[in-house]
């Protein structure tokens, strides 16, 4: 690897613009220790026909971008396994004022956020409130990531190497998005004030463990596939402006080193 072309100091957001779908907690959150705690597990699955997912043109960088010769990026927005599992969904307990400990949050355990092939990676990725974010260029071309919500950088990655670390001082969504050309470059971080959420895996599943007992709300936010608005420049698609996530719910009662699975279920029709 080249020699790391920038590593940023650590610094405050700078601003704060509004997310649709992210419930954040009010009041904070205190680290106790729990006894008895238990789990609760599940699936979000999908419902009904499958939607056809837009195809975004490439449009600048093929030889990096369009590896397989398509000419197109089919929208990682939606992703179904096999067995109608929703990848990429936040499931998370909503309005827990304590419970198990959030788990370091240093630079040595700073989350990691890619970008290969002209796409995020992960899509979705969930960090712990005061956690640090490094974010690294693995493409031999320019990106330059846009971040709006909980964090507002515009971080310029000329080169494959380049390194940003960013602290996340601040709860909630946030967004983003390239500003190289490369339009259809998408991703969503939740930065947490709790350790109960979860991203669902290939086959939508998720678990949350070490719960009080309790009656409790689980939420699950998935980011939307719909195209609302293209954003043209220069005669060619520069942005896309999607729909409004979707947010699904459900209460659940978990007794004392109780389980409970739940499934949750997106359809085409939210």
């Amino acid at each position: 690897m080249k020699k790391l072309a920038a590593l940023s100091s650590l610094c405050l957001l700078i601003a704060t613009i509004p997310v649709w779908g992210f419930q954040k907690i009010r009041g904070g959150y205190r680290e106790v220790a729990v006894q008895n705690g238990g789990v609760i597990s599940g699936v979000v699955r999908w419902s009904g026909p499958r939607p056809t997912l837009p195809a975004f043109p490439v449009n600048r960088d093929e030889g990096v971008c369009d590896r397989d010769g398509s000419g197109k990026k089919i929208s990682p927005r939606l992703v179904i396994g096999p067995g109608g599992g929703v990848a990429n969904t936040v499931v998370y307990l909503s309005r827990i004022v304590q419970g198990k400990p959030m788990g370091p949050r240093g630079l040595r355990r700073a989350k990691r956020w890619v970008i290969r092939g002209c796409e995020y990676h992960p899509h979705v990725l969930i960090a712990p409130v005061g956690a640090y974010l490094a974010m690294l260029n693995e493409d031999p071309v320019l990106h330059n990531i846009r971040m709006f919500g909980a964090a507002a950088y515009n971080l310029p990655m000329p080169e494959k190497g380049t390194l940003f670390v960013k602290r996340l001082p601040r709860a909630g969504l946030i967004t983003l998005r390239s500003d190289a050309g490369h339009g259809w470059m998408s991703g969503a971080i939740h930065v947490t004030e709790h350790p109960y959420f979860a991203v669902t895996d290939a086959e939508g599943r998720f678990s949350l463990t070490e719960i009080p007992p309790g009656t409790y709300t689980v939420m699950a936010w998935h980011e939307g596939w719909r195209v609302k608005r293209v954003i043209p420049k220069n005669g060619k698609p520069a942005f896309y402006e999607f729909e409004r996530p979707i947010v699904l719910s459900t209460d659940v009662t978990l007794p004392a080193g109780g389980g409970r699975k739940i499934e949750l279920r997106l359809s085409g029709n939210h």
